[in-house]
């Protein structure tokens, strides 16, 4: 195909097999590249024991000069979840790990420690 306005030749779109188009307007990194940030991300996160703050994302973001921006917007997308967990006093909520009649038990860290703990937070609100 051709546009008007010239004679060079449009590329036409990949087909899929059942006839439906392919095209992407940003693919993103290869998923083996994705895999290696999420892994990078994770792996800080374990080395820092929770401590967000302490993680220095732009030396990992330098790990990947190609994807920088894709580190940082899954760092940020992963802090974003980890404030979402919020705390329990001074104990950072990573997950539920169960919940019955008496209430909530939830994996967390305990920054002095520097080591995971479970709370079970009680349901009744006068204990």
């Amino acid at each position: 195909m051709t546009s008007p306005e010239s004679s060079t030749p449009t590329p036409e779109p990949q087909r899929e097999p059942d006839g439906d188009s392919t095209e992407q307007v940003n693919p993103g990194p290869p998923l083996n590249v994705l895999d290696q940030i999420l892994s990078a991300l994770l792996e800080a996160v374990d080395a820092s024991r929770g401590d967000l703050d302490s993680v220095d994302i732009d030396a990992l973001a330098s790990r990947f000069p190609r994807h920088r921006e894709v580190v940082y917007e899954e760092w940020e997308a992963l802090c974003v979840r980890s404030r979402k967990a919020g705390k329990i006093g001074p104990y950072l909520r990573v997950r539920e790990v169960g919940k019955g009649g008496m209430g909530t038990v939830w994996e967390a860290f305990d920054p002095r420690l520097k080591r995971p703990i479970a709370i079970k937070q009680l349901k009744a609100p006068h204990i």
